[in-house]
């Protein structure tokens, strides 16, 4: 189980069918949890653990040992943010705060309307999902450790904002405050505190107009008294927040020195946080959130490691393949599974549609169902009996209709290609992404479980988006999401390699698929490099068909071609020259 995987699934436990799964990304390029929107809704981009040089795990911000406990910490730290964010991207409603955000500084109103959403979504979940809060104080009581004390920061709104944390945290601000900032403190918690207690019931959490009226009301009431009351420190640099909540930008509130405290120490301050949360002593749900989280954090950090290890590998073996060729380095892409699914979506309809006529084709061209063990077909076997045959062929098999067929994918990621515009108006991205796309999915269709494909991106750079060995998983998904067009077209080395991985997997029928503008460019020669390598990819008796725009161009090179300018015209050339293709 992967860690978007993980997330999914929490997303979902947590949401409801009010949660929308598909906008939940694990991500490398935030350092810390961010709840995004689109015209789709709320994104839920959330960070991945990576390991570091001296061997210390870095997540949110804080640096974990490579031990069970580092990697358990991780684990409850990564829950508490899935369920923070899928909180407030079901309960939250920050476009009730555009006007009122209007001429006030951002970081402040962001602090704010923090504190205030981060309230309610407290109160929720006493309502509707109490374990929530268990988490939500083991995660407190981690970010209280790994803070700044408020007297390490230059100015006093950073001070500020530090000391209500730490209060909200754990219930103290540790570190020397002024008495000014530690009365401002206690008077935003007791606001905070009354805010929750008098949201009585459960209609406004149900949709209920009046009820949500009157939240919505004392919600901006609150926001304002808070604010006056920060306002009077300055305006800050930066908008703070603990590391498994929302952020608004870069946040320098945690310390980055590597958490080491006994288990007692952090006991006490976990019971510090409970009852900041109001959370009962007598309480249950901690122990067996410990039970869970560890057996999580096991499976999640022995996925992460074992792809490491796959990852680390795969390159060490294309790398072998790349000497004597043209390409720089080659390396995995890098992940943006949101964009993945920007992309699928898409092409849905067309995609759907290919994906059915296909399996049709194949039950129709695919040997014969019937089989010598599994399934008795009870027609079948009173008709043999009752006509004394011979026959033996009166099973069925319980799985899906396979045939001997290999594939590699070449998509070309050069900066040619970014010239290779889909209909703008409607996909308003370039065709060689969209279609990458498409083709995986479909390639996936076509092979299921039975038959290895690869799918490689190529420029001036290899990538491998997917290796022979892997399974379609949805990191795969998430580096096709990450190709972008960039370098020259290696074209001869990038087939030269592809065919190379591909005679490892050699089977009845092999088919190469080539997305690209035609174009190779890069080194002298490289027009009869091109026509060689085809040569040779046929004599290995593997089937080239490019795909793209350029028709021309495509048919220079290419024996089997289809000719497409969008993603419709893709799927209907593609299944007529694979029908063509596989007889």
């Amino acid at each position: 189980m992967s860690f978007l995987d993980f997330a999914v699934t929490r997303h979902r436990k947590i949401s409801g069918k009010a949660g929308r799964v598909e906008n939940v990304v694990t991500t490398a390029k935030h350092e810390y949890p961010v709840l995004g929107k689109d015209d789709s809704g709320p994104i839920l981009l959330l960070p991945e653990p990576r390991i570091m040089d001296n061997g210390l795990w870095s997540f949110e911000g804080m640096s974990f040992r490579n031990d069970e406990l580092g990697r358990d910490n991780i684990c409850r730290l990564f829950l508490a943010s899935v369920d923070h964010l899928t909180l407030h991207s079901v309960l939250s409603e920050y476009a009730s705060y555009s006007e009122w955000q209007k001429q006030k500084d951002f970081h402040l109103a962001a602090f704010t309307l923090g504190l205030v959403e981060d309230a309610l979504i407290e109160k929720a979940a006493i309502r509707i999902r109490p374990e929530v809060l268990e988490l939500q104080a083991y995660a407190s009581a981690l970010s209280a450790l790994g803070m700044k004390k408020p007297a390490h920061f230059a100015t006093e709104a950073a001070k500020a904002q530090s000391a209500i944390l730490l209060w909200l945290a754990v219930g103290r601000p540790d570190g020397q405050v002024s008495k000014d900032i530690l009365r401002s403190v206690e008077k935003i918690a007791r606001r905070l505190r009354k805010f929750k207690s008098n949201i009585r019931g459960d209609a406004w959490l149900l949709g209920g107009k009046e009820a949500q009226t009157s939240v919505g009301k004392s919600k901006l009431k609150l926001a304002n008294y808070i604010y006056a009351e920060l306002e009077k420190y300055g305006k800050p640099l930066e908008t703070a927040a603990l590391p498994y909540c929302d952020h608004h930008g870069e946040c320098n509130i945690l310390s980055g020195v590597p958490i080491r405290v006994s288990r007692e120490d952090f006991n006490s301050l976990f019971h510090q946080a409970r009852q900041a949360l109001g959370i009962s002593s007598r309480n249950e749900s901690a122990s067996v959130s410990a039970n869970e989280t560890r057996t999580a954090a096991n499976k999640l950090f022995s996925t992460l490691e074992r792809q490491k290890t796959f990852q680390t590998e795969a390159v060490e073996r294309y790398a072998s393949l790349l000497r004597g060729r043209h390409f720089h380095s080659v390396a995995f892409p890098q992940q943006d599974y949101r964009e993945y699914l920007r992309l699928r979506g898409l092409i849905a309809g067309p995609m759907r549609t290919m994906a059915d006529q296909l399996r049709m084709w194949k039950n129709e061209m695919d040997e014969d169902f019937k089989a010598l063990a599994g399934i008795v077909d009870l027609q079948e076997a009173i008709q043999v009996t009752a006509s004394m045959s011979h026959r033996t062929d009166v099973f069925t098999k319980d799985e899906p209709l396979k045939k001997n067929e290999s594939w590699s994918i070449l998509v070309d990621t050069s900066t040619s290609v970014s010239t290779m515009i889909s209909d703008a108006r409607k996909y308003a991205t370039c065709f060689a992404e969209v279609a990458a796309v498409a083709l995986a999915e479909v390639t996936s269709t076509l092979c299921a479980n039975s038959a290895p494909w690869g799918m490689y991106g190529f420029g001036d750079k290899f990538y491998i988006v997917k290796d022979p060995a892997e399974a379609y998983s949805n990191n795969v998904k998430g580096r096709i999401g990450g190709l972008r067009p960039a370098g020259l077209t290696y074209l001869p080395d990038a087939i030269e390699i592809a065919a190379s991985m591909q005679k490892l997997h050699l089977c009845e029928k092999n088919f190469m698929l080539v997305l690209s503008d035609g174009l190779p460019s890069g080194y002298p020669n490289v027009e009869e490099d091109l026509h060689e390598t085809l040569r040779n990819a046929q004599r290995e008796g593997i089937v080239v068909l490019a795909i793209g725009p350029n028709g021309d161009q495509i048919r220079k090179f290419f024996k089997y071609s289809c000719v497409v300018t969008n993603p419709s015209d893709l799927m209907r050339s593609f299944l007529r020259a694979y029908g063509e293709l596989a007889q």
